[in-house]
This record gives C-alpha cells, structure tokens and sequence, in this order.
C-alpha cells in the first residue's frame, strides 16, 4: 500500500496508523509532487488493485471551475492508468 500526499501533513498522521497495522512493511507513505509521483508510477508499470483518490478542492471560486475540472480530469486519468483491469478506482 501505498500513501501519497503532496504536501505532507497526513503522512505525519499515518506513521501513527502505520505503527498499529499487522504487516507496516506493505504499508509507506510518498510525500511528493503527485502528478508527478503518478507518472513515475505509470513510467515503472506499478499497477494497484484499488486506487483512492482524495484531492483537495481545487476550485476555491466559480472562476476556477474550468480549470479545476481540467485538473480534476488530468487526476482522474492518471489515477486510471495504475489500476489494472478488474481493479478498483474511488474517487471522493
């Protein structure tokens, strides 16, 4: 398993998580750029069986809707691209 947040701070709140489950070593956090993180995923053919995307808001006003769906969609896409056929996507 594989925990990715672009600015960090649930990763602080993970290692508590991390140190309560049966088997941590399955189990790290990535702090990194994550579209970039995504392509470094894809570039390797990592693939996941289930892939949770959980971004923050990226439209803080009615004009940053077009962009914020475009960016909603670049996430979307990249998220796909790791989850193999028979896998599962969630998107919050």
């Amino acid at each position: 398993m594989v925990a990715q947040d672009g600015a960090g701070d649930q990763l602080r709140k993970q290692r508590d998580v991390q140190r309560q489950i049966q088997r941590p070593a399955l189990h790290h956090g990535v702090a990194a750029d994550v579209p970039a993180h995504l392509e470094a995923l894809r570039a390797a053919r990592s693939r996941f069986d289930l892939v949770v995307a959980d971004p923050p808001s990226f439209a803080p006003s009615q004009a940053a809707l077009p962009q914020a769906l475009r960016s909603y969609r670049k996430l979307h896409h990249a998220c796909l691209r790791l989850v193999p056929e028979g896998g599962l996507y969630l998107a919050a």
